[in-house]
C-alpha cells in the first residue's frame, strides 16, 4: 500500500491540491504509465501476487458485463385462465385431515367455584370435594399473607406490567423475587420467567444451539422436549430414570468420538433431567448422575420444578436433599406455580449463567414480564418458607401416606411410583395385564380408559384426582395414569382414608374395563391354569 501511495497516489494528491491545471493534466497523462510502473514491480518481486489479481480482476468483469441470467419467459396468463386456477385451488384444512378430535375430552374435568384449598367446589357438584389434584404442594396459595400482599401489590402497581423485562417491563418486584430465589438457593443470580412452560423451552435453547448435544431423559415433560426441538442440536434418549442406559449413551459417544479424533471439549453437551418427573412422580438420584457427568465431560441441565419447596429440610430442592453443592449443577430452572402458589417460573446460578440469559432467552426477552402482584406474592411464600420449615416435614408425612396407601391398595393392577418423598404419585396399569391386547395403540387406549373411569368414581365418592391429558402428538408421550397429589396442609387422616378409597376404586375400574385380566377373577385363573 505504501508503495503504491508513493507511485501514484501521492503525485496525484499533490497535482490536484496545487490547483494548477498543467500539473492536474500531466498527472492524468501519467497515471498509465505510473500504474504500469508500479505493476512491474511487483510482478518482478513476486510474478504469482500479479497472474491472481489480474485474473480476479477479469472474472468480475466477465460475471459483471457477459454472465447475465436471460429473463426466463414469462407466460402471461388470461383473467379465464387464472379464475380457473383460483378455483381449482383447494386450501389445507386448519385442522389436519386425519387429527383425531374429540371434544368432549377437550373440556375441562372440572370448574371451580371456589379456591382450590384442601377442599373446592365444584361447578354441578353440591358438596366440596377433597383436593386431591392440584400443586399447592404447601398449601400457600389459600394464606391470608398471599392474600394481604397481593391486594397491597395491586393498589400500588395495578395488574399487569404491560411490557417485558427489557423495555420497562421490569418491576422492583421482579428484582427483589430474584434476590430471595438466588437466596434461598444459595446462588449468586437468578432470573424468572413470566410463564411456567416457557421456561425450560426458552433457557435449553439459550445454551444448547445447532452443533451441540444433548442427551434427554425420555420421560421429561414436554417443556423440556420442546426446548430440545427448539435447540436444534443433536439429540440423544436414554431410558427414563434409567442410570445404566444413560451409561450406555454416554459411552457410544465418547467411543464415537475417539473413532473420529475429537476431544469433549468440541461442543457443548448437557445431560437434560428433572429432579421429580411431573408425568412419572419418581427422583432422580442426583449424585450417580453427577458422577457420570463427571466422568463423560457432561454438563447438567436440571428442572427443579416439582422439587423446589418440596425437598429438602428447607425445601431449596433436591441439591439440598442429597447434600450436594448447588454448584454442581451447571443449570438449574423451575416453576413458580407448584409449591410457590405464584406464576412463571425461574432459573439460577452463577452471575454469568443469569446474564447470558437475559440476552438470549426468547421467553425472557420477547414475553411481557410475570403481573407484579404475583411476584410479590412468591416472595411472601418464599418468606414463610423459611420462617415455617414444618410444612416440609408436613408434605413428607403426608407423601408417606400416599405412597404407602396406594401401593398397598393397588398390588396386582397398577405401578405406583416408588419415590415416597415425591407429593406427586402416578398409578398405572401393569403391562402384564394388556399382554392380551393386539397392539400398543390398544393398549393406551384400554389404559386411558381405566384412568378416566377411576377418576369419575373418585369423584363421585368426594375425591378429585386427575387423568392427565397430553398433546396431540406430542414427542413420547407418557402412558395414562392416575395422578395424586397431596399437601402439607391434608389431614393425615383424611388423606389415609381417601387414598383407601382412590385404591378400591382403581381397582374396580380395573375390573370393569378389563374383567378377564383383574387380579383374583375367576377367568384369569382358569387361563393361568391352561397355560400350565
Amino acid at each position: 500500500m505504501s508503495e503504491w501511495w508513493g507511485t501514484i497516489g501521492k503525485p496525484f494528491v499533490q497535482a490536484l491540491l496545487s490547483a494548477d491545471q498543467d500539473k492536474i493534466k500531466a498527472a492524468l497523462l501519467n497515471l498509465p504509465h505510473s500504474y504500469y510502473e508500479y505493476i512491474h514491480g511487483i510482478y518482478v518481486r513476486s510474478p504469482e501476487h500479479v497472474i491472481i489479481e489480474t485474473f480476479l480482476i477479469l472474472f468480475v468483469i466477465y460475471i459483471t458485463v457477459f454472465k447475465r441470467d436471460k429473463p426466463k419467459k414469462q407466460i402471461r396468463l388470461s383473467e379465464k385462465e387464472i379464475q380457473e386456477l383460483v378455483d381449482d385451488w383447494e386450501p389445507e384444512p386448519i385442522v389436519p385431515k386425519h387429527a383425531t378430535v374429540e371434544p368432549e375430552k377437550a373440556q375441562p374435568f372440572g370448574v371451580l367455584e371456589s379456591r382450590p384449598d384442601t377442599h373446592m367446589k365444584l361447578q354441578g357438584i353440591d358438596r366440596p370435594v377433597l383436593n386431591l389434584a392440584t400443586f399447592d404442594f404447601l398449601g400457600l396459595g389459600s394464606r391470608k399473607e398471599l392474600k394481604d400482599v397481593a391486594i397491597q401489590a395491586l393498589t400500588k402497581y395495578g395488574c399487569g406490567s404491560c411490557g417485558p423485562r427489557g423495555f420497562y417491563g421490569t418491576i422492583d418486584t421482579h428484582e427483589i423475587l430474584e434476590q430471595d430465589i438466588a437466596a434461598m438457593m444459595g446462588t449468586p443470580e437468578s432470573i424468572i420467567f413470566s410463564d411456567t412452560e416457557a421456561t425450560s423451552s426458552s433457557v435449553l435453547p439459550a445454551f444448547a444451539k445447532r452443533g451441540d448435544l444433548i442427551v434427554v431423559d425420555s420421560g421429561c415433560n414436554d417443556s423440556i422436549l420442546v426446548g430440545a426441538n427448539l435447540a436444534r442440536c443433536t439429540t440423544h434418549y436414554f431410558k427414563h430414570n434409567d442410570l445404566e442406559d444413560l451409561e450406555r449413551v454416554l459411552q457410544s459417544i465418547r467411543a464415537a468420538d475417539k473413532k473420529a479424533g475429537r476431544g469433549s471439549d468440541c461442543q457443548r453437551r448437557y445431560v437434560v433431567t428433572e429432579a421429580i418427573f411431573r408425568n412419572h412422580g419418581d427422583m432422580i438420584d442426583l449424585p450417580k448422575v453427577l458422577a457420570l457427568c463427571e466422568k463423560y465431560y457432561f454438563r447438567l441441565f436440571l428442572d427443579e420444578s416439582f422439587s423446589f419447596g418440596v425437598l429438602g429440610a428447607s425445601g431449596r430442592g433436591i441439591t439440598e436433599h442429597y447434600g450436594v453443592p448447588v454448584s454442581d449443577v451447571a443449570i438449574i430452572c423451575g416453576s413458580l406455580a407448584g409449591a410457590c402458589a405464584g406464576v412463571g417460573g425461574f432459573s439460577t446460578g452463577s452471575r454469568e449463567v443469569v446474564d447470558y440469559q437475559r440476552l438470549t432467552s426468547a421467553g425472557y426477552v420477547f414475553s411481557a414480564s410475570a403481573p407484579p402482584f404475583t411476584s410479590a406474592c412468591t416472595s411472601e411464600a418464599l418468606r414463610l418458607m423459611r420462617t415455617e420449615p414444618q410444612l416440609f416435614d408436613a408434605l413428607r408425612k403426608n407423601a408417606f401416606i400416599a405412597h404407602d396407601t396406594l401401593a398397598a391398595g393397588t398390588t396386582g393392577a397398577f405401578s405406583v411410583s416408588n419415590d415416597r418423598c415425591s407429593p406427586v404419585v402416578h398409578l398405572r396399569v401393569l403391562p402384564e395385564l394388556l399382554a392380551s391386547l393386539p397392539s400398543d395403540d390398544a393398549k393406551r387406549a384400554v389404559q386411558r380408559e381405566v384412568c378416566d373411569l377411576a377418576m369419575q368414581l373418585c369423584l363421585k365418592r368426594g375425591i378429585a384426582v386427575c387423568s392427565p391429558r397430553y398433546k396431540t402428538n406430542q414427542t413420547l408421550e407418557p402412558l395414562p395414569s392416575v395422578r395424586v397429589s397431596v399437601t402439607a396442609t391434608h389431614d393425615p387422616e383424611e388423606l389415609a382414608a381417601a387414598c383407601n378409597v382412590i385404591a378400591q376404586q382403581c381397582m374396580n375400574a380395573v375390573k370393569e374395563v378389563l374383567p378377564a385380566a383383574a387380579p383374583g377373577s375367576a377367568s384369569k385363573q382358569a387361563s393361568l391354569r391352561q397355560r400350565k
